[in-house]
Formats: structure tokens, sequence, C-alpha cells
């Protein structure tokens, strides 16, 4: 998932090539296409899950935030679903913090449309117009501590402790990040050890997430008897399988308990040894 500033503006100048207003967009509140790579080629760039932040340059205002959910490769045309409507001036933000003066997307110069932002000029910028929608980050730099040991390999085998624990991190983070932006609340929980990771809510419905990360392309991982026994057990139980956890491009797999004893063998690898009385 990465951070991109989507510029736009409603003049209709002769120089302008497209133009339009993001109000418009936030306004009719669906997923809808916005921008093609036939005026726009950089719009080429943007993946499935982005999150755009929409700017209005003719207003100096910052829209609100959208999400890619269609590339250009199918038709030329980018596909957003708007998650937030903000409208926010961002001058008095500037000349506010100087932090969010020096965001490049926000420097003057030559005129573009699309313009890559990191992950914490975005947040830093969000969080100065009061942005309320849930943003976690899928790339965390602190390492989940005291985690159980069901952390899965770098591939089809097993890694060594340290980069278990940076897929799983990034893997739990990456599925936080589904849900939320899917409309659910989620509770991290894997700290109880009742057999899953997220407890995720929306509405009456409550999911609880076991997440199996995966530094590779392999479907294979770790799964303790604790976890086993819930998704068999669990009517609400679902399993969330992130390959290529680490990498810019993680793919999300998801199944319900029964789904997961249906797509899944388990092999023993571990017996615990007591001494016979």
């Amino acid at each position: 998932m990465k951070w991109w500033m989507y510029k736009c503006n409603s003049r209709n100048l002769p120089h302008q090539r497209a133009y339009g207003d993001w109000r418009d967009f936030f306004d009719m509140g669906k997923e809808q296409h916005w921008g093609t790579t036939d005026w726009i080629p950089a719009l080429a760039d943007l993946n499935v899950g982005d999150l755009i932040i929409a700017y209005q340059t003719n207003r100096n205002e910052l829209a609100g935030l959208a999400k890619v959910t269609q590339t250009s490769q199918k038709d030329g045309y980018i596909y957003l679903k708007p998650l937030e409507s903000i409208n926010v001036r961002v001058r008095p933000l500037k000349k506010a913090n100087p932090n969010i003066a020096s965001i490049q997307a926000l420097q003057p110069g030559p005129i573009k449309t699309i313009y890559p932002i990191s992950d914490t000029d975005a947040r830093q910028l969000l969080k100065a117009a009061r942005s309320t929608y849930r943003i976690i980050s899928t790339r965390p730099n602190q390492k989940h501590e005291n985690r159980k040991s069901g952390a899965c390999s770098p591939g089809g085998g097993f890694g060594n402790g340290e980069n278990n624990a940076e897929v799983e991190s990034a893997a739990i983070e990456f599925v936080k990040q589904y849900y939320y932006q899917e409309g659910w609340d989620v509770d991290s929980v894997e700290r109880d050890r009742c057999g899953f990771d997220l407890r995720c809510k929306k509405n009456k419905c409550v999911l609880e997430v076991e997440v199996k990360g995966v530094k590779g392309t392999t479907k294979e991982c770790i799964i303790t008897a604790g976890e086993v026994s819930h998704a068999a057990n669990s009517p609400k139980s679902v399993v969330c399988v992130v390959n290529a956890a680490t990498s810019d491009a993680p793919k999300l797999s998801i199944y319900t308990g029964k789904e997961f004893f249906k797509k899944f063998t388990l092999d023993p690898i571990q017996f615990r040894a007591r001494l016979k009385s």
C-alpha cells in the first residue's frame, strides 16, 4: 500500500488536459472512475489498496481521503472509493506546522497531478486536518513482543525468530488495515492467547480473526493447537493468510474456519515430551 496526493483543478483553464472537482466525487459517496491514463499517464502507477489524499488546488483544500479499488490496466480508468470527506484549507496547516510546510507534494514547482507522499507525511497531514478515519501502518517500526510461537515461515520452510516476528507483525498490521478500510472496528487480542489475533466488529457481526504471515508465495505456516481448536469450534472464526507479507504488494487470502480445514492439510511438527510416572 502506497500513499499518493492526487490534485484536481475545476477551473477548466486552456492549459489543462483534465479538470474536476473533488467535491463532486465525495458528494456521490460511492466507488467510481476518477481520471484516465489517456489524460494522466501517471495514474498507471497506482495499485489496488493505495490511499489517495484528494487535493483541490483552486481552493487550496484537502478534500478528503480515498482508496484505489481498480487500476487503469482494465479500461484505462482509475477507480476510487471515497473513505472520508475532509474539506480543510491546507495553507493554514502549512503556516502552523513547518513539517507540513516541507512536504514535497505541497511545494511550488512544475504542475503535476499525482505526487507520491510518505506514510509519515500523509499521517501528519491528515492528523493536522483532523481526519477521523482510522489508519495504521502496514510497515510498523516496532515488532510485537511476547507473541505466541505461531509465526510463519519465510517461504515453505521455517525462518529464524527475528524474521518470523517481522513477517508476523507486518501481516497483522496489513489485515488490520484491510478490516479498518472495510468499515470494521478492530481490537488486537494477540496477547490474550485466546486462539486468534483480532476481534473485528461491524454492526452486530463479530469475527475472530487469526492472522498467518508468509514471506514468500507458498501458503504454508505454523498454527498452534489452540488456534486449530478455535478455528474448528468457533462459528466466528476466520483465518487470514498474508503472502509476501513484508513486500510492497502483500496478498491476502481469507478463510472461514471450515474453509481452512478443507483447503489446508495439518502436519504435526512438534511433540510435548513428559516423563512417564
